[in-house]
């Protein structure tokens, strides 16, 4: 969802000296009532909450990501996180162990850096890099298995596979 905001009595169409623009995403739901929406997430949430009442946005509308299957991928890493192996303490937070399981799992981009280097990021797994779940379910198998390697096959059927 973008949202963006205009001076009250303002409009798209009118005096673009006059009209503050500000350009702010966040996630949300339509409610199945009436037409109301609501932040998807604590995020999205903090976001909303800059906008003041009788506030004027414009509301885009693009269809997302399954977004239970991202929060799925996000428990997985937290949980990974939470029971690390010791071997594996050397993360500092699960946000550091996450990109370290997607590059491992063969999904990373190539760049070159100022020196002409060859630098190698993990893909961000945000909505605007990957649009569509077949590519972020590919993502999702390939860092299950990277899990599944690191702890025992019965901590993962039990923490990971059915949670």
């Amino acid at each position: 969802m973008v949202v963006r905001k205009y001076s009250k009595g303002q409009s798209e169409r009118g005096d673009n000296k006059a009209i503050r623009k500000v350009r702010m995403k966040f996630l949300g739901r339509k409610l199945p009532y009436g037409h109301s929406y609501t932040p998807a997430d604590d995020e999205a949430f903090d976001k909303s909450r800059k906008v003041p009442p009788d506030e004027y946005v414009v509301i885009e509308y693009v269809r997302g990501r399954n977004y239970p299957f991202l929060q799925k991928f996000m428990v997985m890493t937290q949980i990974a996180f939470d029971n690390l192996p010791e071997k594996f303490g050397h993360f500092k937070n699960k946000d550091e162990l996450r990109k370290a399981l997607i590059f491992e799992a063969g999904h990373y981009n190539i760049r070159k850096d100022m020196k002409g280097n060859v630098v190698r990021e993990p893909k961000s797994i945000s909505y605007d890099s990957i649009p569509d779940d077949i590519e972020f379910e590919q993502i999702y198998n390939d860092v299950l298995d990277i899990v599944y390697a690191m702890f025992d096959s019965e901590f993962v059927d039990k923490h990971l596979i059915n949670f």
